[in-house]
């Protein structure tokens, strides 16, 4: 189940705009949230910090590169903690490559 643009209030932090607020939880997520996309925003790269990175660094700070090489690990952002994934949907992306349609 997706719910589209359901990031986008973390990620402009813009709940106070419509009377609402975060939880401590929720706050941390949209500061992880915002940490990382502002850092690639800036330097092309998540983990990368410029001039106009927020001084609220996320609890996992290192978003590794996707690829074979790190085990296909990606950075689940939630609360109340970050975590990082191994091999994340393994058995989904193999039947993929099994059907080999990608050059």
């Amino acid at each position: 189940h997706v719910c589209h643009a359901e990031d986008l209030a973390f990620i402009w932090q813009a709940v106070p705009l419509v009377n609402l607020s975060f939880t401590p939880d929720e706050q941390v997520m949209a500061d992880t949230i915002a940490y990382h996309y502002g850092n690639f925003a800036h330097t092309g790269d998540p983990n990368k910090p410029s001039q106009y990175t927020s001084n609220r660094k996320p609890t996992i700070a290192h978003w590794p590169k996707y690829n074979e090489a790190n085990n296909f690990t990606c950075l689940n952002i939630t609360t109340p903690q970050n975590v990082l994934l191994e091999k994340y949907r393994e058995e989904k992306c193999d039947f993929w490559d099994k059907l080999n349609v990608y050059p």
